[in-house]
């Protein structure tokens, strides 16, 4: 293997951790056919752990915040001496970087009056067959010919399985792990794709009450009033753990439920990586476009509305159309996936 700039690959991440999750299957696929490579991640604090727990990455270099952490950033992608760059966002600061590192070739999407930073524009194509977002990323990388996406394997440290283990076992004492079911009532994009809290609270009741089963609620600290009214929907099954893990044992905690029921959210895009099968509530967001990745998911969709990528964080339309999807119908999504009667 020669050790050049030509088996050096810079990856400027995405912001947002269900963007960053339908990236990896590009990358994989990347680092597939390119074994040699050495793939360096451009990412936001906030992402670095789940990045590091990624085999494909054979490093992290961390971009801080404002002017003084993007040279930062420039200067340390400079020093790996990286032959290319893919641009997997659209914003002007993650052309920006590698541009000020001298990175030769820059690919990236076209946006933000940035495109003059790149040597290479990409616009990605969608076809019938290839219209969810994981494919502008492989279209990015130049590999249009997969038509199948396979996400990679997160790699989870067993200490870390045995962490969230003794956490589950402290807050829940006797808990069956063949039915623990993990639910995110949030969604960082906003209210527009949050499904009510109450309606999540229903579920969780029926789950724990007739169904004999333990609820997790996981979340954020910002989450933590949806959160803590859907644990306590639970009963003595329901444990509020919003606010309490890091985002890598995040990953660990939901990779031990049999399921999840989630919005259409990072936490979505997350189970899906851990291979746990979601049940997904969709509003006006598509889940053609954004719905999980791979197989045994069940998405719960609006009936009757026209659904699109892009949705404003507030939308009265988008928590209009979610609040018309049935608790009875996302609970029934859930029992099937559990195999419960």
């Amino acid at each position: 293997m020669h050790d050049d700039t030509e088996t050096r690959t810079l990856l400027s991440g995405v912001n947002w951790l269900g963007d960053s999750v339908m990236t990896m299957p590009a990358i994989h696929e990347l680092k597939r056919r390119q074994p040699s490579t050495r793939i360096a991640m451009l990412s936001k604090p906030s992402m670095k752990q789940l990045w590091r727990m990624n085999q494909d990455i054979d490093c992290v270099i961390e971009l801080p915040e404002g002017l003084a952490g993007t040279m930062i950033a420039a200067r340390s992608v400079r020093r790996m001496q990286c032959g290319k760059a893919y641009v997997l966002t659209q914003s002007f600061r993650s052309a920006f970087v590698p541009f000020m590192a001298g990175v030769p070739a820059r690919t990236g999407m076209p946006g933000h009056f940035r495109d003059w930073m790149l040597t290479s524009v990409v616009r990605p194509v969608p076809t019938e067959t290839r219209y969810h977002q994981v494919y502008e990323y492989f279209d990015l990388m130049d590999m249009r010919d997969i038509t199948t996406p396979t996400l990679p394997t997160l790699n989870i440290p067993p200490e870390l399985t045995a962490t969230c283990l003794k956490m589950i076992a402290d807050h829940m004492p006797g808990a069956d792990h063949r039915r623990l079911i993990g639910i995110l009532p949030g969604a960082a994009h906003g209210p527009s794709k949050r499904w009510p809290s109450e309606h999540f609270a229903q579920v969780a009741a029926s789950l724990a009450m007739e169904h004999h089963c333990h609820v997790a609620v996981l979340g954020s600290r910002q989450e933590k009033d949806a959160c803590s009214l859907v644990a306590a929907a639970a009963g003595k099954s329901g444990v509020d753990f919003s606010g309490k893990t890091s985002l890598a044992e995040l990953a660990t905690m939901l990779s031990l439920c049999r399921t999840v029921i989630a919005n259409d959210s990072g936490g979505m895009h997350l189970s899906t990586l851990v291979r746990t099968p979601v049940v997904a509530i969709f509003g006006l967001t598509d889940p053609a476009k954004t719905g999980p990745i791979g197989i045994g998911h069940r998405v719960v969709a609006a009936r009757a509305v026209s659904q699109s990528r892009d949705i404003a964080a507030e939308s009265n339309d988008a928590s209009r159309a979610l609040g018309t999807v049935e608790p009875d119908r996302v609970l029934q999504a859930a029992v099937d996936i559990l195999g419960l009667k």
